[in-house]
């Protein structure tokens, strides 16, 4: 199987950005020059949208609750390069803002818990500040459940 058909049958299961199909056609053992020529066809034919990948990327972090803040930084590990202000724009989109996602964080994960106990306090602290929300925010809301 050559460059080209191993990479259509990496895109048929789901999308990739330019760096992550790179990286995994080079870790199949196709040289760089294939597999640089392979991505250039891929664009050409519109078969490979790197902002179809970074949508769906925002996306899916958002739902698990991530900041957008930490979605930027997670897709530029990546080398896709996404404002905030667009990552903002999805979340307007799908109504969902730092605050829901913390409040639906805590209500998930920490239900059943008194947050009012320092002790419990602190691991929910701790586990938004993993989800890359600011400590301010979480704190307010925190201390207005």
């Amino acid at each position: 199987m050559n460059c080209y058909q191993a990479s259509l049958r990496l895109l048929t299961k789901r999308d990739y950005s330019i760096y992550k199909l790179s990286k995994k056609l080079l870790e199949k053992g196709y040289d760089q020059i294939e597999v640089d020529e392979t991505i250039d066809e891929l664009l050409a034919k519109k078969y490979l949208k790197e902002e179809f990948y970074i949508e769906a990327f925002v996306k899916g972090h958002m739902r698990k609750g991530y900041a957008p803040s930490y979605i930027q930084q997670k897709l530029a590990q990546e080398n896709c390069s996404c404002s905030l202000e667009f990552i903002y724009e999805i979340f307007d989109e799908y109504k969902f803002s730092e605050e829901k996602q913390i409040r639906d964080l805590i209500d998930k994960k920490y239900s059943r818990i008194d947050t009012k106990e320092f002790k419990n306090k602190a691991k929910i602290m701790r586990f938004l500040l993993s989800k890359g929300h600011e400590s301010q925010l979480a704190q307010h809301i925190l201390s207005n459940l």
